[in-house]
C-alpha cells in the first residue's frame, strides 16, 4: 500500500513539474538556433573597420612618429572545406606622421596613406554559433606620403614606396545565420626590408634610410560584417 502511495505521489509531482516547462515552451523565441545546414563550398565578403596602433620608425635622418589611426578594409574569402578559407585582403589607413631630427627640422606633420594588398588563409573551428580562427597573409605594402611642408614655405615631395608585407592574427566569428556573421579580429601588419634602403625618397635627394628588417609594426583591432552571397 505504501508503495502504491509513493508511486502515485511521484506521478503527481512529475506532472506538476512538467506543467511550467510546457507553459514556458510556448514563449520560446521563434529563431532558436538549429543545427547548421550541410556544408557547401562558398564565398564570403567582409567589410572591415577598426583602429590601428603604430610604432615609430627610426631612420638615418631622425625618428618618424606615427600617430594611431582608423583602419578600413575588405576581404574576399573562398571556403572549400569547413573552417578553411583562402583569402584576398586589402587594408587601408592614413596615419599622420611627425618628422624629427636635423634633416627635417621645422617640418610640419604629413600623412602617409598605407595600403596592404595580401593573399593568405585562415583556419577556424566552428562551435555552434561561435568560430575562433587564426590566419596569416603575405603580399605587398604601399606607402604614399603627402608632400612635406616647412614653416619657411619650402616643400619636399616624396615618392610612393612598395615593399613586401605580411599580416598575422586571429579572431572570432559569431554566426547570426548561415549567410551573415559578425567578426572581431586582432591583426599585426608589417612591411619588410630585406636590406638597408630608403623608406621615403624625396625631391632634391632627400631620403630617410632604414636598416634591413621591419621598420614599423601596425596593430589592427577591428570588427567586420561577413556576408555569404
Amino acid at each position: 500500500m505504501n508503495a502504491l502511495r509513493t508511486l502515485a505521489t511521484l506521478a503527481v509531482l512529475g506532472t506538476l513539474a512538467a506543467l511550467p516547462c510546457r507553459s514556458l515552451a510556448q514563449y520560446a523565441p521563434a529563431g532558436t538556433w538549429t543545427s547548421p545546414e550541410p556544408f557547401r563550398p562558398h564565398a564570403e565578403l567582409s567589410a572591415i573597420a577598426g583602429y590601428q596602433l603604430n610604432t615609430d620608425v627610426g631612420t638615418t635622418g631622425g625618428t618618424i612618429r606615427v600617430d594611431d589611426t582608423p583602419v578600413y578594409g575588405a576581404s574576399l574569402a573562398f571556403v572549400q572545406l569547413p573552417g578553411v578559407r583562402a583569402e584576398l585582403l586589402w587594408l587601408y589607413s592614413d596615419p599622420t606622421v611627425h618628422f624629427s631630427g636635423v634633416t627635417f627640422a621645422g617640418s610640419q606633420p604629413a600623412h602617409v596613406s598605407t595600403h596592404y594588398f595580401q593573399l593568405g588563409g585562415s583556419r577556424g573551428i566552428r562551435m555552434d554559433r561561435l568560430e575562433p580562427f587564426l590566419g596569416a597573409t603575405i603580399g605587398a605594402a604601399l606607402f604614399m606620403p603627402t608632400p612635406l611642408h616647412y614653416a619657411n614655405g619650402s616643400t619636399v615631395t616624396f615618392g610612393d614606396t612598395w615593399r613586401f608585407g605580411f599580416t598575422i592574427g586571429g579572431g572570432l566569428n559569431v554566426h547570426l545565420s548561415e549567410k551573415v556573421a559578425l567578426q572581431g579580429q586582432i591583426r599585426l601588419a608589417a612591411p619588410v626590408y630585406f636590406s638597408s634602403g630608403s623608406i621615403y625618397v624625396g625631391s632634391g635627394g632627400a631620403a630617410l634610410g632604414v636598416s634591413g628588417g621591419i621598420p614599423i609594426w601596425q596593430w589592427n583591432f577591428a570588427g567586420a560584417l561577413v556576408f555569404s552571397p
